[in-house]
């Protein structure tokens, strides 16, 4: 593993905490932070060169010195003279540290967990592991100032060193190895190192899985619930989200009583497969498909092969990438990812920090694990794919730029597909190109054939006349073998002398071959009847790809059924594909050409009156959805439904929530659609009832874009009440990021514009949105004032329940301040409020944080009369597991005080009452009560 021998100065290089290096066993002296971070950027790069300009940019970043080539001279100098001359060569354009990976921390490090990884042997796979983490000794790059440390290089690092965390975790707790160690030792060191990380890493929901399976299987299931409890609380309270479906999925089994299992693996990582369906009756491109096995044959563990495929919109590259993956995906046992950027069709290109989300989600990596910035997700999605075989591909790109941050590091194949040639990533990246052309006349010939059936002799000549006219593009045969196949008689030889009479301008693609297809287009279209011709026409209105009849119903004004029936009328004519069930999609070529006719042919107020119908229904059956759910409403001033608007309705949640799975890209594409006509007030408020869903089911990334447009809304209608509703979904949406940076000012722009239209609602809302997010950056003095003042705002409302939650919040953070008398002074008010609501609910949390504050400040007696209290309270209203948890802690902390008779008193009480109700749920708390027993007993 260490690269091979080299003779010379024995180097060791740390980069896992303060920068450091030792030249044979003598640490060299580097003074100032710029030579400390020209050693971090060689090294990083061992035996590699780094270019002049690389090094100027990271190390000075946007202010470098005017004479930036002496400055960064001068610092190689300083670095010889400090570790010496022989260790870096100069080369024209770069700098090269002679050192192998081994000599570098970080280095070895990620190459002991890439060996670790391929191990058969977890025994082996455990001992590399714990070899590669004891070289974490501090923070990377610790005291370095250029932010291209922390906002690119730190990201992916401290991502390989959580899944290594994760992964020793796991193989610790292997079954086999359980009987060859103190189990109590082994389960005390991981909860605890577990608490440290969660601490850490609040927003890492893995962690927090492998702690509360940990408490679960040690006999602590009900510090197991409470402490699911308070996570589920504090993000639905102060985020308004769910827990993510693996932490819920915890719970359950909590509650269900099962045995909990073992952390999930880490290894082998998610092995994504994203390819869409193989083409149905694939025909011809032999040559193009040996050209892709050919060029893809030297594909190893080490190298990266990157093909261009490039051509006319129509040719079929998608679909010639598709049928070779589909042949080739079990060579790449990894996995197969897909990803559609949008180069050329409706809306704008998809940004590569979208694509980057999109793909490192489908790879695994939680969404607060993704860095903010496009490098830092860039470098992250190259480290999770390092040493895995892989095949990526990038259909409909628009640039080399927006490829580029796309590319992997080594150990893939990349297949990209484009109208351009992309000769930018052939310049730079050595990407190779594969030209894919017209269908060769035999193919042409071969592929109408086999739809339409074998000509007889005499029109075989005209077959070949159609192809030709097609120009023999897949996309026009297909449509032209479908008229023939549906008339009758002379058909083949009346449209050839159609297309002949019939001759239109071409289309321009970019800088491809003009292509000829109205004419061909216009078969299908003049078979139309009006109303399907009309349908078709609008649908080049739609903002999204993909549709169902619903939305495309709103759209054009009618009702489902009819639209149903056009729809398959289109499709019958290959006009629009059916792309899953009750799912259909129109090509862009296609979209092009019914836009074209929509201009000629429609009122040009017709596109807005259209856009109108179907952000309106989009509202309304978003709100519907939502209502089904139980969610607040964001806005309480829409506006009354158009006379058309027909929106949907759901029978249950689970159908709720599968809508906004289905629809919510398209819902996205109207919002940011409806922005761009001028439709201000409708786009905004969608994008605002969408932010729970966009927070559940998409990157943060793309919920950021839909509120960023949301506020613009708000700001040029005047709706300061739609803007500060917007900026707080903002500054969550980046605190969901784990952007705590950029969230508070968001939060603060929202607060500020609460205040100035004196909407106390909202007042309360974003301090206890803010308050969270100072507890999470550990200035707990300044949460505690956010949430003092969120309470106040309740007061002033006269909302005594929300006051009494406030209340809660605020005396619990006080507990973790270790501020205990203000926590129990907190507690006491929200105990006298919850008194007064009649709230038993309320009371029954408020009296055990209460009980917690006075085990805080030593008055256990006190304690002891609160905790009775919850469980007395908690028993009248059936909540036995929260009794029974509170007579835990009860049994606890008369333990602590010294009091072993209270203690099992208590601890007996809980065992007694989880026995008489005899609930397997609690089968584990059971088992943590009576091991409490017989150790005071024993």
């Amino acid at each position: 593993m260490t690269g091979g021998e080299r003779t010379g100065p024995r180097v060791v290089i740390r980069l896992l905490g303060g920068v450091s290096v030792q030249v044979d066993d003598r640490p060299a002296e580097l003074r100032g932070d710029r030579l400390r971070s020209l050693l971090a950027l060689l090294a990083l790069a061992a035996g590699s060169s780094v270019s002049k300009s690389s090094l100027v940019e990271r190390i000075w970043g946007e202010s470098p010195p005017a004479d930036a080539s002496h400055s960064l001279h001068t610092l190689i100098s300083r670095l010889r003279r400090a570790i010496g001359a022989d260790l870096i060569s100069t080369a024209p354009t770069g700098y090269t540290l002679l050192v192998v990976p081994d000599q570098v921390d970080v280095l070895r490090f990620a190459g002991l967990q890439r060996v670790a990884a391929q191990m058969g042997d977890r025994e082996t796979e455990l001992t590399l592991l714990t070899e590669a983490l004891e070289l974490w000794t501090g923070r990377p790059f610790e005291g370095l100032a250029p932010s291209w440390f922390e906002s690119v290089a730190l990201p992916p690092l401290v991502e390989q060193y959580l899944l290594a965390v994760e992964r020793r975790l796991e193989l610790r707790d292997d079954p086999d190895r359980r009987g060859t160690e103190d189990p109590s030792g082994r389960i005390g060191a991981d909860l605890a190192e577990l608490r440290e990380l969660t601490t850490a890493y609040p927003l890492r929901e893995s962690l927090w899985v492998r702690l509360l399976r940990l408490l679960a299987r040690s006999g602590r299931t009900a510090e197991a619930l409470e402490l699911y409890e308070s996570v589920r609380q504090r993000i639905a309270e102060e985020l308004g989200v769910d827990p993510g479906a693996e932490l819920r999925a915890v719970h359950a089994e909590l509650l269900a009583g099962e045995t909990p299992v073992p952390a999930p693996s880490v290894k082998p990582p998610v092995a994504p497969s994203q390819l869409p369906a193989d083409v149905p009756g694939f025909c011809g491109r032999k040559q193009a498909l040996a050209e892709l096995d050919r060029m893809t044959a030297a594909h190893g563990p080490e190298s990266v092969v990157t093909l261009v495929l490039h051509g006319p919109g129509g040719v079929g590259k998608t679909s010639l990438a598709v049928h070779w993956s589909h042949q080739a995906a079990a060579e790449f046992p990894d996995g197969t990812l897909f990803v559609d950027l949008g180069g050329y069709g409706p809306g704008e290109p998809v940004e590569p920090s979208v694509a980057l989300g999109y793909l490192l989600h489908a790879l695994g990596v939680p969404a607060g694990q993704i860095p903010a910035e496009v490098d830092g997700r860039s470098a992250l999605f190259r480290s999770t794919l390092a040493g895995r075989r892989i095949l990526l591909v990038l259909d409909n790109a628009r640039s080399a730029e927006q490829v580029r941050p796309l590319l992997p590091g080594r150990g893939a194949v990349v297949l990209i597909t484009s109208r351009s040639r992309l000769r930018g990533l052939v310049a730079r990246e050595g990407a190779r190109q594969l030209p894919v052309d017209q269908l060769s006349e035999a193919d042409a010939r071969t592929l109408l054939t086999d739809r339409i059936g074998p000509p007889v002799t005499t029109e075989a000549k005209l077959l070949d006349q159609l192809a030709h006219s097609c120009n023999h593009l897949p996309l026009a045969l297909v449509i032209a073998a479908e008229q023939v196949a549906h008339r009758s008689g002379s058909a083949l030889a009346e449209l050839v002398e159609e297309l002949d009479e019939y001759q239109l301008d071409a289309f321009e693609t970019d800088e491809d071959v003009a292509t000829d297809l109205r004419a061909v287009f216009s078969w299908s279209y003049r078979a139309l009847e009006p109303e399907a011709a009309r349908l078709f026409r609008i649908l080049s209105l739609y903002p999204e790809r993909r549709f169902g009849p619903p939305a495309v119903a709103a759209l054009a004004g009618l009702d489902e059924r009819t639209v149903t029936k056009l729809l398959r009328r289109l499709t019958d004519l290959h006009l629009v594909v059916e792309s899953g069930p009750n799912r259909f999609q129109l090509h862009d070529l296609l979209r092009a050409y019914a836009g074209e006719r929509f201009g000629e042919l429609d009122d040009p107020r017709e596109a807005e009156r259209a856009w109108e119908r179907l952000l309106d229904w989009a509202i309304q059956t978003v709100l519907a959805a939502r209502q089904v759910l139980g969610e607040p409403r964001r806005l309480d001033y829409l506006d009354d439904p158009l006379p058309t608007t027909v929106p949907l309705r759901f029978e249950d949640q689970a159908a709720a929530r599968a809508w906004f799975d289905l629809e919510l890209r398209g819902l996205m594409a109207m919002v940011v659609g409806g922005a761009a006509r001028g439709l201000y007030a409708s786009a905004g408020r969608l994008g605002l009832q969408l932010w729970v869903h966009l927070s559940r089911l998409v990157s943060p990334d793309e919920s950021i874009s839909i509120q960023r447009i949301a506020v613009d809304c708000g700001r040029r209608v005047g709706n300061r009440k739609l803007e500060a509703l917007a900026y707080n979904q903002l500054g969550t949406s980046y605190g969901a990021r784990g952007d705590l940076d950029r969230a508070e000012p968001e939060l603060r722009r929202a607060l500020a514009t609460f205040e100035a239209i004196d909407s106390e609602v909202g007042i309360a809302l974003v301090r206890g949105n803010l308050g969270y997010l100072l507890q999470l950056r550990g200035q707990l003095d300044e949460a505690i004032e956010q949430q003092q003042l969120a309470l106040q705002s309740t007061r002033r409302m006269g909302d005594d329940h929300a006051s009494a939650a406030k209340l809660n919040n605020l005396a619990m953070t006080y507990i973790e301040a270790g501020r205990y008398a203000d926590a129990k002074r907190t507690a006491l008010e929200c105990v006298d409020l919850s008194r007064d609501l009649t709230d038993k609910r309320s009371l029954c949390y408020v009296n055990d944080t209460l009980g917690q504050a006075y085990v805080g400040l030593g008055e256990v007696a006190a304690a002891a009369d609160r905790y009775e209290t919850s469980v007395r309270l908690n028993l009248e209203i059936g909540n036995i597991a929260p009794a029974a948890a509170t007579l835990l802690r009860l049994g606890q902390a008369r333990f602590d005080d010294g009091d072993d008779r209270a203690a099992a008193g208590a601890w007996q009480r809980a065992l007694d009452l989880i026995d008489a109700h005899n609930l397997s749920t609690m089968s584990s708390l059971r088992d943590e009560i009576a091991g409490h027993l017989t150790t005071l007993t024993g």
